[in-house]
């Protein structure tokens, strides 16, 4: 199972919102790819860059951070990769919340959830209506739920964290984070569907939090009355 990268520093002010990039890169492209490093490289550039910008006589050589930057993909053009992916991942973050929620507190008398009837409920035609990131078919989300297994619980984290309010998912707030992602991975892999397969099976190579890091108690909020 990788384990995400972050070092005992990664989470202090200064370095916060390196560590978040990092793992939006993770999220977007949960398998090591040209496009996630080229993410990288550019979130690097520009965040030694505003660093030192923030702080006179850290690095005073501009010239070195400078030819950092260059050759770095434009954000406009990594946001036009991004955008297509993240909506991809985000509905596999709403599958994968509300198939926990279902087997926790909608019906917890029976333990199997149905993942056609989820999906088919997900993107029934006036759903779609209202929630662009859900039009499209049950075989779409299905091949999107396959490509986003590894990080299906970190998307779900998103998911919750973003319809319920709790604006976890920023650089302050990323210990919180991983705890909501680690307790859905957790609880996906307890929830059997109607075919016998588990949520998330063991087999999948989920990203976790790393071993040194002592996660905050957040527990699994009950869905809210969302449509």
């Amino acid at each position: 199972m990788p384990t995400l990268e972050i070092g005992r520093a990664g989470l202090r002010t200064e370095y916060a919102a390196m560590t978040h990039n990092y793992l939006i890169g993770i999220m977007i492209w949960e398998v090591e790819c040209d496009a996630r490093r080229e993410f990288m490289r550019t979130c690097a550039a520009g965040w030694k860059i505003e660093l030192n910008a923030a702080v006179p006589g850290l690095q005073s050589d501009t010239d070195l951070l400078l030819n950092e930057a260059i050759g770095v993909q434009s954000p406009e053009f990594l946001s036009q990769q991004m955008r297509p992916r993240i909506a991809r991942g985000y509905r596999v973050g709403e599958e994968l919340a509300a198939a926990i929620g279902l087997a926790t507190w909608a019906n917890p008398a029976r333990a199997r959830v149905s993942i056609k009837s989820l999906r088919a409920e997900l993107t029934m035609p006036e759903r779609r209506k209202l929630h662009s990131a859900m039009n499209v078919s049950e075989k779409t989300l299905q091949k999107d739920s396959l490509e986003f297994r590894r990080v299906a619980h970190l998307w779900g984290a998103l998911y919750i964290s973003c319809a319920d309010e709790y604006d976890l998912f920023r650089p302050d707030r990323l210990a919180e984070f991983l705890a909501l992602s680690e307790g859905l991975r957790v609880r996906a892999l307890q929830v059997p569907t109607i075919k016998g397969d588990m949520l998330l099976g063991r087999e999948v190579d989920s990203w976790k939090p790393p071993s040194w890091l002592t996660l905050p108690a957040v527990s699994l909020p009950p869905p809210s009355n969302r449509k």
